[in-house]
């Protein structure tokens, strides 16, 4: 099993990101399949996204919906969402790491491990 966590620090104010929607989608038969879903806690982090199978190759995708965050946090918003994807093979997945530019204020890093 691969598990899926993620974490979204606010760089601008020096604290994680709480209450950011989260989504997991996989790409399956052309379009982007929902997975699971999950809202960043107090730390920032989400750590109960489903599990990726370790035995099939697939390519999945974090959606940040950081919008309403950004609105209540800094005031404005100019990126609605921010989205990470990852490439798996069997054992292994490797993500790219997206960030919101520095003048947006928060950088969300996705973060996998093998277990």
């Amino acid at each position: 099993m691969i598990t899926v966590s993620t974490h979204i620090l606010d760089t601008a104010l020096g604290r994680p990101a709480a209450g950011v929607p989260v989504t997991l989608d996989i790409w399956s038969g052309g379009t982007w399949v929902p997975a699971g879903g999950s809202v960043t806690g107090p730390d920032g982090r989400s750590t109960d996204l489903p599990p990726l199978d370790p035995d099939t190759t697939a390519t999945a995708r974090l959606v940040f919906a950081v919008r309403d965050y950004l609105v209540a946090s800094h005031g404005q918003a100019f990126f609605p969402e921010v989205t990470g994807r990852a490439s798996t093979t069997t054992s292994r997945c490797c993500w790219r790491r997206s960030a919101i530019p520095p003048t947006e204020g928060v950088r969300a890093c996705p973060r996998n491990r093998p277990r």
